[in-house]
């Protein structure tokens, strides 16, 4: 039972950050609370808003003592946009939280190696592409929980020229005349500013890394392990997107690369960007092209590179694949708590969990991306 009640105003320290939300942690008689917009070492009077059987909800109320993690937030709608919710974090703090967070999460995996996260290049203005919402003359995001919008004229975490293009009126004019109720604002390959209706969502631009910056350490650490030990005669890319690491891993080795992607246009966008002779690209869903694999014999030097979805691999992926016993495997995710879903499938069929490496691509969120270099063990 929790030693309080819905309305109830009491204090509390802040011990850590949550992963999901990236609430502040805070214990009362051992009863866990999430408070949003909190910092570790927080002394707070927090009012509580909803209890749950294991964990009750608070909202600040106001700081008795400030953390010295905390720092003042640059963006003027932080905390009513939806967007952030680290900016009150310092840089450093956030990356301490989210080591310990990554650590909790993968506590119960055998991991040879856990690195320490890589931190983003930029800390601010580093996503290549936003979505706004527009309503008559006025453009913003939509407040948590609510249909209500918050006006902006800038953005901190979007690439300067994005943010620039936020507050112009040359720019506000053409999202305007749009006449549409959510629109992206992004950054081509070549740089320049694209601004066209959410509904075109689909095309080669989608499926890039948001944080150019850390992407390519992202895919450095990918060509460092393909190319470590004994080089592969075959790579598949699957969930090849546009060619984010289908290229490099090409170029960069010998070995026939296959990249399977099931968006057609995608497909298309990639074939056309730059032939190469040992890159081969399918239409296909995953689960299908790996199912048929499977009445092949393979190589023994076949190196699996998988980057699915938030939600993960499928089951069905995850059994076809442990069959046919890739030597090795490079496994990418974006949601910490599937992707350790996903090593503990494997650590169960007989697979090493060699290395994980968490890299920052999205400072000022709770959002992880992680890497994970994986072998057969028998």
């Amino acid at each position: 039972m929790a030693p309080f009640q819905i309305g109830e105003v009491i204090e509390v320290e802040i011990l850590s950050l949550s992963y999901g939300g990236g609430r502040g942690v805070a214990r009362f008689r051992d009863f866990v609370i999430f408070i949003p917009f909190t910092a570790p070492g927080d002394r707070a009077r927090v009012e509580i808003l909803k209890i749950a059987k294991s964990f009750a909800e608070g909202k600040l109320l106001d700081l008795i003592e400030k953390s010295p993690h905390r720092v003042s937030p640059p963006c003027p709608v932080y905390g009513k946009c939806g967007g952030c919710c680290f900016q009150h974090v310092s840089a450093e703090e956030q990356l301490r939280q989210k080591n310990a967070y990554i650590q909790r999460s993968l506590s119960k995996l055998s991991v040879g190696q856990l690195d320490s996260i890589v931190p983003s290049p930029r800390d601010f203005h580093y996503r290549n592409r936003i979505q706004v919402h527009v309503r008559g003359k006025q453009l913003g995001f939509v407040r948590p929980r609510t249909n209500d919008l918050v006006p902006i004229t800038q953005c901190k975490i979007a690439e300067e020229s994005i943010d620039q293009a936020l507050s112009e009126e040359a720019s506000r004019s053409q999202i305007f005349g749009l006449s549409e109720k959510k629109v992206e604002v992004a950054l081509s390959r070549e740089g320049s500013l694209q601004i066209f209706p959410v509904s075109t969502v689909g095309s080669e631009r989608h499926f890039a890394q948001v944080n150019r910056f850390q992407n390519e350490n992202l895919v450095n650490l990918v060509k460092e392990w393909a190319q470590a030990q004994e080089l592969p005669k075959e790579v598949w890319d699957l969930y090849a997107g546009s060619g984010n690491l289908s290229f490099p891993l090409a170029e960069g080795l010998s070995a026939q690369v296959t990249a399977v992607e099931l968006s057609r246009p995608l497909v298309k966008a990639a074939q056309s960007q730059r032939p190469l002779k040992n890159l081969n690209w399918i239409c296909s869903d995953v689960a299908d092209f790996v199912r048929q694999q499977k009445s092949l014999v393979r190589s023994n030097s076949l190196l699996v590179v998988t980057d699915p979805p938030r939600e993960g691999l499928r089951n069905s992926v995850i059994d076809d694949l442990c069959e046919l016993r890739p030597s090795r495997w490079i496994h990418i995710g974006c949601d910490l708590m599937s992707f350790s879903r996903d090593l503990q499938k494997l650590s169960q069929r007989g697979f090493q969990i060699d290395r994980v490496t968490p890299l920052d691509m999205f400072p000022q969120t709770d959002h992880v991306e992680m890497m994970a270099l994986i072998s057969y063990g028998a």
